[in-house]
């Protein structure tokens, strides 16, 4: 296999001066106010960028800018220099994170020359093993595991008995429609960023899936190891690519996987947000299209780190920041609404506030509303959560190598991830605010959104049937919502009136109602009153502009 061609340069330093008796480390964010673009030039994005992360770039008309170029190796060298430990770096904040044994260590920090700002960004306590300064070439590593790990295509039957104890949190988003067209994940790269993957690489559900893993790294230790430290991304990982027929198969078995790790479970700050940042970054250079994140932050180990509910403006905290910044680069993140619904602070976490991002919450098997679902709406009033998947009584996967049922947001997350990877060949051409739009209006909820469903559960094969009959001036769905009525999809390609009419089977017009389409494009609204028709059989007749549209429509 080629070797892929990228720097991302990500530093491991310990630290110079050992002190035996310092029993704590601090951590700042040391943001620079220069980049070696003579070095790293935009127009060369081959330098820094794999081949694929620049496709998936210019499929969606995406350019390149200062955000993709490196950190300055000069400002990295000028930082041990003083006598610090570079910990790692964030060419999207250009920045790094720096740990020292001074508490006071920012105000050195901030006379080194190129360096614009500093701030505190948590601490923990020393670990006893030092690590030694040296420059990591990520791309040498991803190419090793790449060549490590052969390319696996499995179909799957279609059938509840095939998925096993997976049935129900797939069949709900219909993403068992797509598996039985062949939209299975396969050609999708899915970025999981989570707290460790402990034991997966020993659970015959992840059989085949370790051999679809092209890239593993620990952003919080600087390691290739992920399956220790946590299992919550264990379980996490097994919404979307578990593979073991009869027993678990996930929403995304064919997908292609990059697994990293951003959270310490063991502490909760604002360092861990840079963390996931640089594991967005990593995900975008090595070419991922998907990002499934099932971390959310608010609360601290300190008081003064917090966040208050005001910051839930979508552009704000760092890590809010680095979701929108993953979206500008064309990645799709989508990221649980956190589990806040039933405590203090009840809203949503960050970055489910993000604008370009999709927000999931929790139902049930029922699709009754998880009491301890994370509700919005975000401070300046959009509608957040945005969908919801199943999130109770969930099937996962345990780090003991056993199936069992797990609570949370955590886990509606990746499943609903997993079912827009399938859907992934026919949709990555068109910019996340689309296809966003296109996921809502495929929700059970999409005609009423609150602050607890947002849009409701998608329907993942209507978001198919958007796509393939886009930009066709078509009718594409007619169904029964939870109110009752039957609702009506058309795409239309200009400014028109749409004139709806049901004709009984004796020939009778039973009902009317005309439409206004204001702006070109899909459009999706109820047939008001049609709860109140009888069963039947009908022909739906839609007239627009001389044509005519004509549907057989049974109610029962």
């Amino acid at each position: 296999m080629r070797v892929v061609r990228f720097i991302l340069l990500l530093f491991i330093c310990g630290a110079i001066k050992a002190n035996a008796q310092q029993k704590m480390v601090y951590k700042f964010a040391v943001f620079f106010n220069n980049k070696d673009t003579v070095t790293y030039p935009i127009s060369n994005p081959e330098l820094y960028l794999s081949a694929k992360s620049i496709a998936r770039k210019q499929q969606q008309n995406i350019g390149f800018d200062m955000l993709d170029v490196p950190v300055n190796s000069i400002n990295i060298k000028a930082i041990i220099k003083a006598g610090f430990n570079v910990h790692n770096t964030s060419r999207w904040f250009n920045c790094a994170i720096v740990f020292s044994d001074d508490k006071q260590a920012a105000d050195s920090l901030k006379k080194i020359i190129g360096v614009k700002q500093v701030i505190d960004v948590g601490f923990s306590v020393k670990k006893t093993i030092a690590q030694n300064n040296k420059e990591v070439n990520m791309g040498e590593m991803i190419s090793q595991l790449e060549q490590k790990f052969p390319k696996v295509n499995d179909k799957n039957k279609q059938d509840s008995n095939i998925y096993g104890a997976g049935f129900a949190q797939a069949e709900m988003l219909n993403a068992t429609g797509l598996h039985q067209i062949n939209l299975n994940g396969s050609g999708v790269t899915i970025a999981v960023i989570d707290a460790g993957y402990r034991n997966a690489n020993k659970h015959v559900v992840f059989k085949h899936a370790l051999k679809q893993v092209i890239a593993t790294y620990d952003f919080v230790d600087m390691e290739t190891n992920v399956f220790d430290n946590d299992d919550h991304g264990t379980a996490v990982w097994s919404c979307l690519a578990a593979n073991d027929t009869f027993n678990f198969i996930g929403t995304a078995p064919s997908a292609k996987y990059v697994l990293l790790r951003s959270e310490d479970a063991t502490t909760e700050f604002p360092v861990e947000e840079f963390y996931w940042a640089i594991s967005a970054e990593y995900a975008d250079s090595i070419g991922a299209d998907i990002i499934s994140s099932s971390l959310g932050y608010n609360e601290f180990d300190h008081d003064k780190y917090n966040y208050e509910q005001k910051h839930l403006d979508g552009k704000t905290t760092w890590i809010t920041q680095a979701a929108n910044l993953a979206s500008k680069k064309g990645l799709f993140v989508i990221n649980s609404a956190g589990n806040e619904g039933d405590n203090a602070w009840k809203q949503i976490a960050f970055p489910g506030d993000a604008n370009d991002v999709i927000t999931v919450g929790a139902v049930d098997k029922k699709q009754r509303f998880a009491g301890f679902s994370s509700i919005g709406l975000t401070a300046d009033g959009r509608i957040k959560p945005d969908l919801m998947a199943l999130g109770e009584n969930v099937t996962i996967a345990s780090e003991m190598g056993s199936i069992y049922e797990g609570d949370g947001t955590s886990y509606s997350c990746p499943i609903l991830a997993g079912g827009i990877a399938c859907l992934w060949p026919l949709i990555k051409n068109n910019n996340a605010t689309q296809i966003i739009n296109w996921l809502h209006m495929s929700g059970s909820n999409y005609y009423k959104p609150n602050k607890y469903f947002g849009y409701g559960v998608p329907n993942l094969y209507l978001v198919y049937q958007f796509a393939i009959n886009y930009p066709k001036d078509t009718l594409i769905d007619v169904r029964v919502l939870d109110d009752k009525n039957h609702h009506l999809t058309y795409y239309a390609n200009h400014n028109e009136k749409l004139k709806i009419i049901l004709v009984n089977a004796l020939g009778k017009q039973v009902f009317s109602q005309t439409e206004n389409v204001k702006h070109p494009g899909l459009i999706r609204f109820k047939l008001n009153g049609s709860k109140k028709l009888r069963n039947g059989v009908y022909t739906l007749h839609i007239l627009c502009d001389g044509k005519k549209v004509i549907q057989r429509l049974v109610i029962i």
